[in-house]
């Protein structure tokens, strides 16, 4: 059984006050993502808030429009400001964007070791939502959130942790044991424990603080009763597959309290075979 809010918020305090995770410098909340967040947090969001907190940072504001316009998004009219972007991509996927654009701002990444880390993070964030919208009752918000700040531990303890330049370059070709197993050993922490330490001080909601800290806990896959050793994509079809990789994926609400909806993780599981070995590989990712 993975680990319910209440253990992890316990986890995470310790982490913090006491543990190994004590020293490491989390940066704070950008003071544009706070405003967001209050305003996200009311029971019905101004757009025109939105749009004025979105407008307040010039490259911000012109990231949003840019995204706006996008093919992803772009409407037969293009949007030629910072509320004409918001009125056309709706208060929760503005929120989305503008909360990726304020994190890639605030945690660098300065290491040949994580080059390219944010465009693939970016990446990982698009397609999370891209498959929540083919799925009913799911908030592709909450998946590109996920999806962007499922690896933003790596950078922080890049930064802060002595010798970890050494430890990600293991974990990253170890192929006996995994890659926050190796985090573990050498710092008796991990990247997905750093990483809800940030999304927690950053206040984000606590279903993506869940999901981060548990991006890598198969037990996840045994809570929703997929056995990855048993995967049959015919006798057992997922909502979405990619055809070029034979790639199946499920993003749902993983739920281990049944009666406690507060200790949901909103994820991304997939499952492959290895192209050279003819195995089953998962992945658990926020």
């Amino acid at each position: 059984m993975s680990k319910k809010l209440a253990e992890i918020t316990t986890e995470l305090d310790h982490a913090r006050t006491e543990g190994p995770v004590r020293d490491i410098i989390i940066p704070p909340c950008p003071e544009l993502l706070a405003e967001l967040q209050r305003e996200v947090r009311k029971e019905d969001p101004d757009p025109g808030q939105i749009a004025r907190i979105a407008g307040s940072d010039v490259a911000m504001g012109a990231s949003l429009i840019r995204i706006a316009n996008s093919p992803m998004y772009s409407r037969s009219r293009p949007a030629a400001s910072v509320a004409e972007a918001v009125a056309m991509l709706g208060v929760n996927q503005a929120v989305s964007i503008l909360t990726g654009f304020l994190v890639r701002n605030s945690v660098p990444v300065n290491s040949p070791l994580l080059e390219h880390f944010w465009e693939t993070s970016a990446r990982r964030s698009i397609a999370m939502g891209y498959i929540a919208r083919q799925l009913y009752g799911m908030a592709p918000e909450i998946a590109q959130t996920c999806g962007l700040f499922c690896h933003v531990g790596i950078p922080i303890m890049l930064q802060g942790v002595r010798g970890y330049s050494g430890t990600l370059v293991e974990a990253m070709a170890r192929q006996d044991r995994t890659f926050t197993e190796t985090e573990n050993i050498a710092h008796r922490t991990d990247h997905a424990v750093v990483g809800a330490i940030v999304a927690r001080t950053w206040r984000l909601p606590p279903m993506i603080v869940m999901a981060v800290r548990l991006h890598h806990d198969f037990a996840a896959l045994r809570d929703i009763g997929i056995d990855a050793n048993g995967f049959d994509p015919e006798a057992d079809p997922p909502p979405f597959i990619d055809p070029d990789t034979g790639t199946a994926y499920w993003i749902g609400v993983f739920q281990p309290d049944k009666g406690d909806p507060d200790n949901a993780v909103t994820s991304i599981l997939s499952l492959g075979r290895d192209p050279d070995t003819g195995e089953v590989e998962a992945q658990l990712a926020p």
